[in-house]
């Protein structure tokens, strides 16, 4: 299990995708409103001119025809004078009686020459309302971005869902992926890039299995061969200790003892790496609801002694608590944590423990580290009375796995308090 980011600082894929579009298309509509009204006004505005132009035409004939000027009826005005050279368009306001408004037209003055008489006629046609316009091309512009948005986020998810379909299955697979188990079938796509990208990453994968037994290999050859040299060497220097001490020199012996401590440290120093190892590779699987109450409170019990002989006192707060972990790494955790509290503990101090739902916190009085609290669980961290870190460090692996909180911090200077926050 690793640590997953916040859900609130990101997004479906499909979901964001469907955003994005939406965002994008505001602009576009907006633009696309106006840029509708001002066609309709130059598509009306260049029908009417046709007919008014056409009209012209018709009356010019017909007074060549008939040598005559149009009836009044035909035309909106007939001014007396040559007003202009060549035809031209003007629009104007014209009140309408019937609902005291003003309305727009359009006319069209042309010179026209009868008995030897210029006039001017006008023509006359009404255009379309400007509000009118704004209003449909509004009404227009709104049913078309509902539509718009009905298909980007009701239909175009569901087409980018199936399209999307062998992305989220290689993903799913890639999730259960672990060194230790058979390679994920990917499965076929008729889309290029989904092939490519599933070629590229079974054969990273394959890679990464086979790096992980070069690894897995290496770390138990080596564990072995340490082991077995530690172990002669322990063993020779039991023996040499265990020889009629008239037959060794006094320093012999303290240098003899400093190697058999040196070696059993060693070994015990190996160990913990070789777990460190196991659990970054997740090679615990074996995942149980466990009672940590009850966890707690068997493993204390063989701190009793420890904790009597240095006259250390014990308060607990214990409440049920599961976790969803290997058994094995519950040993482990809890463990680490008591050791640490005892070890590193004062002479006449004392350890409290409180167990809630979804937290585990252990204090004790114990000398200020040589540094920063959250460094402490790093490897080999050094504090006043030695190395605690390397069992410090095992805690905080064991958490990362399972997306636990572990925070280790110092009150009133000598209290060293271990938080662990459980999911």
């Amino acid at each position: 299990m690793t640590d997953k980011p916040n859900s609130r600082d990101t997004q479906d894929l499909l979901k964001k995708f469907s955003r994005s579009v939406v965002v994008w298309l505001l602009p576009v509509i907006l633009v696309s409103g106006v840029f509708g009204y001002l066609m309709i006004k130059t598509i009306s505005s260049d029908e009417v001119n046709e007919f008014l132009t056409y009209e012209m035409e018709r009356i010019i004939r017909y007074s060549n025809v008939h040598n005559d000027l149009p009836q009044y009826q035909m035309v909106a005005d007939i001014l007396p004078g040559k007003l202009t050279d060549k035809p031209f368009f003007r629009d104007t306001l014209m009140l309408e009686t019937g609902d005291m408004e003003m309305v727009p037209y359009r006319e069209l003055l042309f010179p026209i020459e009868f008995d030897n008489d210029e006039y001017t006629l006008v023509l006359r046609h009404l255009l379309l309302d400007r509000e009118s316009v704004i209003k449909g091309t509004l009404w227009v512009t709104l049913g078309l971005s509902l539509l718009i948005f009905i298909v980007v986020l009701g239909i175009v998810p569901i087409v980018a869902r199936n399209v999307w379909r062998p992305f989220y299955t290689s993903l799913e697979l890639l999730k259960g992926f672990h060194p230790e188990e058979p390679l994920p079938r990917f499965p076929k796509s008729d889309i290029t890039e989904f092939t490519e990208m599933n070629d590229s990453v079974d054969k990273l994968l394959q890679r990464v299995r086979q790096d992980y037994q070069k690894v897995q290999e290496f770390n138990d050859n080596t564990s072995h061969e340490m082991q077995t040299q530690l172990a002669i060497i322990k063993a020779t220097a039991e023996n040499l200790l265990s020889d009629d001490e008239k037959s060794i020199p006094r320093d012999w012996g303290e240098q003899i003892n400093k190697i058999h401590h040196s070696a059993s440290r060693l070994s015990q120093i190996q160990k913990s790496l070789l777990l460190l190892s196991r659990i970054s590779n997740r090679e615990f699987v074996n995942l149980q609801w466990i009672d940590l109450k009850k966890h707690l409170e068997s493993t204390l019990k063989f701190f009793e002694e420890m904790m009597q002989i240095r006259n250390i006192s014990l308060h607990t707060e214990l409440e049920e608590c599961r976790v969803h972990m290997d058994p094995g790494l519950v040993e482990v955790l809890v463990n680490n944590l008591l050791k640490n509290a005892v070890k590193h503990n004062l002479d006449n101090g004392f350890i409290a423990i409180t167990l809630r739902d979804k937290k585990l916190r252990i204090s004790n009085p114990g000398m200020p580290p040589k540094q920063a609290p959250e460094a402490m669980k790093q490897r080999f961290a050094k504090g006043t009375a030695g190395n605690r870190g390397i069992g410090l460090a095992i805690v905080n692996q064991i958490c990362n796995v399972y997306g636990f909180g572990f925070h280790y911090k110092l009150e009133e200077e000598n209290l060293h308090v271990f938080e662990i926050f459980f999911k």
